[in-house]
C-alpha cells in the first residue's frame, strides 16, 4: 500500500467524501459521515448497499494524508487492513455496522480506547 499524490483540492474533505460516494453495477457506495484529524487523517464510514438484496453494511475508511499547499498526499485503507491510525471520532465508530473482521475489531477497541483517553485527560 503506497501514497497516491495529486493536486490538492480546493476542499480536502469533500474531495476525499466524493471517492467513497460511488455506484457500481452491483453495489452503492456512500459516505454517511466523515472527518478530518488533525489534517494528517481522514476517517469516515461508509456505507455499502447490495442492489440486489438490499444487504447494507457500514464500514470505516482510514487515509493518512500529507497536505501541502500544492499537493495532497494520501494513503488509503479500510478497517480490515488495521490500521495504525486510532483517532476515529465516536460518531464515526457509532455508525458502524457489526463486522466479523478481527482485525477491524481490534482496530475499532484501540480507537475506543483512545476516545475513553482523552475523555479520562479532560476530567
Amino acid at each position: 500500500m503506497g501514497w497516491d499524490y495529486g493536486p490538492k483540492p480546493a476542499n480536502v474533505k469533500d474531495y476525499m467524501d466524493s471517492l467513497y460516494n460511488w455506484e457500481s453495477e452491483s453495489k452503492k457506495y456512500r459516505v454517511l459521515k466523515s472527518a478530518i484529524v488533525s489534517m494528517h487523517e481522514y476517517y469516515a464510514a461508509v456505507e455499502i448497499v447490495e442492489k440486489g438484496t438490499g444487504k447494507r453494511e457500514v464500514v470505516a475508511i482510514v487515509a493518512l494524508l500529507h497536505i501541502d499547499s500544492k499537493e495532497l498526499g494520501k494513503k488509503t485503507m479500510d478497517e480490515t487492513c488495521g490500521p495504525y491510525s486510532y483517532n476515529c471520532p465516536e460518531s464515526i465508530l457509532n455508525l458502524l455496522t457489526e463486522t466479523n473482521s478481527e482485525w477491524a475489531q481490534e482496530w475499532r477497541a484501540k480507537c475506543r480506547k483512545q476516545i475513553a483517553n482523552r475523555k479520562r485527560c479532560f476530567l
